[in-house]
């Protein structure tokens, strides 16, 4: 050890040596960690240099080395989040350059999976001498590639306007750098660029702009395979049939739904071809389109398509071994719709079945974000189930779907609320049909209860769904004998339905007595004017 003192030491004539060393024996405990995978070396990476991470001072080439190097433990073995969230922090405090253009390597870094993805351990060394020095030079078109990807990072992290903005600065930028005529492919990179500020544009509901932005990420990109022609290589190929998908879906934005079936069924085109050749590698991508081919058929050819979109689905890859379930279960539910949409009832119900399924195995793992998904698909079992008459079934679906909802509506900032509501109506119905009266009554009570705050807060929106609840309770209180608080709901009812008749007739009956009054052992002698 004093002689690698002695040789920082003489290296940099600096007082504060131990600093220097601390740093450099960091950038060896890394080296080893590199090799052994040993958290011990790690941890000891971090300790010696954690102290010395945010100081302000102007740092000698040799401890710039050494904090890359941290910066890369970071990447490496905490994730690209935390370095992204610590170089934003940098980023705040402009007092000092250096530490602005240490953010900036920080960002560099933090972009790296999206050009080398990995499928193991990513070592991350070969990559920080060019990744990093295309940052501090400010060689504009890298940097914009750099920020483009930044702009993904901070979208992960849910800044979705500065994300917009970070992505509108990379096509500036870029544009800067773009000298000349410029090669295919600086135009190429362009096209990677123009479309993730399209996919920000569209997120934040700005659908003409993203539009604009796609059909030129289109123009682009159909470049090389018109040059190429029938030799047009796989990656050109799938590059623009991956455009025109989401050239479809900003078709479909602005209500253009014929150009966005146009574009569909030539994104599909390309998708065959690619997956005839080669579908280890591209049957997934040819699913994604027909299942977004399938939003413009009509049902009936909808249907072929979803059923070739859960034949693809099934398949898995050399590089996938397992079966994608979540997006299984996704397109099983879809084709679950069409068949009950087309009266074929009992194929509906063998999808959406095996849907749910894959649902509880997806629950088990990941219970936050797949439990509302599970939910709101035994409520389709349910209905399902109902319009086959298995009554039994349907009642214990829709019951497993209120007791995945109550803890979210419970837990959740009023998110889930109205889903809990709807759902413990449908499960009234149930019970009273399965001859469950007093149950019934208690469930549509306590759907009431939910929708009273959630009509008071949207009248627009909830009033319609208080009143039907409230009409379904004067069923079963009536059904029980319970005649006055029946009609007390009942009044309820109607004086919230007739507002709703008299602003949209063509929606709503503009007298629902008769139809309420049918479902009533006693005449109605007085209604609400």
């Amino acid at each position: 050890m004093s002689g690698l003192r002695a040789s920082i030491v003489a290296d940099d004539d600096r007082s504060s040596s131990d600093e220097w060393v601390d740093l450099a024996l960091a950038s060896l405990y890394f080296g080893r960690y590199m090799q052994s995978r040993a958290a011990d070396d790690l941890r000891e990476a971090r300790r010696r240099v954690e102290p010395y991470f945010s100081v302000k001072s102007s740092p000698s080439s040799a401890r710039a080395e050494a904090i890359e190097n941290w910066l890369a433990t970071i990447l490496e073995a905490e994730g690209t989040k935390e370095a992204l969230e610590k170089a934003l922090e940098i980023r705040k405090d402009p007092s000092n350059k250096y530490e602005r253009e240490l953010a900036n390597t920080r960002l560099a870094l933090a972009t790296l999976e999206v050009h080398e993805p990995s499928h193991g351990t990513f070592d991350v060394r070969p990559h920080l001498t060019t990744r990093s020095k295309c940052v501090l030079i400010r060689d504009d078109m890298e940097f914009a590639k750099v920020l483009s990807n930044l702009s993904n990072r901070v979208y992960d992290l849910g800044q979705k306007e500065e994300a917009l903005e970070t992505a509108e600065l990379s096509c500036k930028i870029f544009h800067q750098g773009l000298i000349g005529p410029g090669t295919l492919d600086a135009y190429l990179d362009l096209a990677t660029i123009y479309n993730n500020l399209s996919n920000r544009l569209a997120d934040a509901n700005n659908y003409p702009r993203a539009l604009e932005t796609t059909l030129e990420v289109v123009r682009i990109r159909r470049i090389p395979v018109a040059l190429a022609a029938v030799s047009a290589t796989q990656r050109h190929m799938i590059d623009l049939a991956v455009s025109l998908h989401n050239l479809s879906l900003r078709y479909h934005d602005v209500g253009n739904d014929e150009m966005a079936l146009n574009t569909a069924m030539e994104a599909v085109s390309f998708g065959r071809q690619l997956a005839k050749d080669h579908p280890d590698d591209y049957n997934v991508d040819l699913a994604d389109f027909l299942s977004n081919l399938s939003h413009h058929q009509s049902d009936t050819d909808a249907l072929e398509s979803l059923k070739e979109v859960v034949s693809l689905r099934r398949q898995p890859t050399k590089e996938r071994s397992r079966i994608d379930n979540a997006a299984l279960a996704d397109s099983l539910h879809d084709l679950y719709s069409h068949r009950f949409k087309l009266g074929l009832r009992v194929d509906a119900l063998v999808s959406m079945k095996e849907a749910v399924e894959l649902r509880r195995q997806l629950v088990r793992d990941q219970p936050r974000i797949y439990s509302v998904v599970l939910a709101r698909c035994l409520r389709d079992l349910s209905g399902c189930q109902f319009g086959l008459r298995h009554s039994e079934g349907a009642l214990e679906s829709i019951t497993e779907s209120v007791s995945l909802y109550r803890p979210l509506a419970n837990d959740g900032p009023h998110v889930y609320n109205a889903d809990l509501a709807a759902s413990l109506h449908e499960l009234s119905n149930l019970q009273s049909d399965c001859g469950r009266g007093g149950d019934a009554l208690k469930s549509i009570k306590e759907s009431v209860s939910w929708y009273r705050p959630l009509a008071k807060d949207q009248p627009h929106i909830h009033n319609v769904h208080l009143a039907a609840s409230l009409y379904n309770l004067s069923n079963r209180q009536s059904d029980l004998g319970y005649h006055e608080d029946a009609l007390e709901s009942l009044k309820e009812s109607v004086s919230l339905y007739s507002p709703l008749a008299k602003d949209r007739p063509h929606v709503y009956n503009a007298d629902p007595r008769p139809l309420l009054e049918q479902s009533l052992p006693f005449p109605i002698l007085c209604w609400p004017s």
